[in-house]
């Protein structure tokens, strides 16, 4: 990334793809994902769509989320993939469970059917599907399709998942404490929380300065300073 950005170093797309191909070979779902992104667009290599579409395949079958959005969003023909996700399910693959949940909450080639697509997310959070236990915690606690709001149903989804080092969850439950969606207001326990998921996950730390920042801004579990708020979300 370094290396396509120009941080720190000459700007090489060439060497960036090198870097993608070569973490890609050791296992790095998220570099797959960033070479299906350089074939889509032809950054650093020749267009090519089958190319894309097969790296954010695997990119998906491995379960990053933003893969199988990519896959939706580059794919021509949604019935057909969600066919091809179906296929999967019957194998009993996690990864394609989630994603033929996703299908049925979103439309993608199918009729929404929020229910169903609760049923599936339940069934892979079960078997230890983080990313699904998340998704149940956002549904309820949005009252998505026709789901009734439920933020305490919500809230435990979230502690689920984050009790297991799922670095989303954690954030997001720190937000539940700040504001009191589905759990009493406790800073000092948002706090801690915001502190877990950037441990879990430094790329964490982005969103965690803007978090400070509306904390000082608005002197959640701190005296309000707006110039240390200004200051964090110059930073962010």
């Amino acid at each position: 990334m370094r290396y396509e950005k120009g941080e720190g170093v000459p700007e090489d797309m060439t060497k960036a793809i090198e870097l993608y191909q070569r973490a890609m070979g050791q296992g790095n779902v998220k570099a797959t994902y960033r070479l299906a992104q350089c074939y889509e667009y032809g950054t650093g290599v020749n267009k090519n769509k089958e190319k894309s579409m097969e790296l954010y395949s695997r990119a998906s079958a491995d379960g990053l989320f933003e893969a199988t959005w990519g896959l939706v969003k580059a794919s021509t023909d949604l019935k057909k993939l969600a066919k091809q996700y179906k296929k999967a399910v019957a194998g009993g693959k996690l990864v394609a469970i989630y994603n033929v949940a996703y299908c049925y909450r979103e439309g993608n080639g199918v009729k929404i059917n929020v229910k169903k697509a609760v049923k599936l997310y339940n069934k892979a959070a079960a078997r230890g599907h983080l990313p699904s236990t998340h998704c149940l915690g956002y549904m309820y606690m949005n009252g998505e399709g026709k789901l009734t709001i439920d933020m305490e149903k919500g809230a435990a989804f979230y502690a689920e998942a984050s009790s297991k080092g799922h670095p989303v969850s954690t954030y997001t439950l720190g937000w539940c404490y700040v504001q009191g969606h589905g759990v009493k207001v406790d800073h000092k326990k948002s706090k801690e929380l915001f502190a877990i998921a950037e441990e879990q996950d430094k790329r964490i730390c982005v969103l965690n300065e803007s978090s400070y920042a509306y904390l000082y801004e608005h002197g959640y579990g701190r005296p309000r300073n707006l110039k240390k708020a200004l200051e964090l979300y110059t930073t962010a």
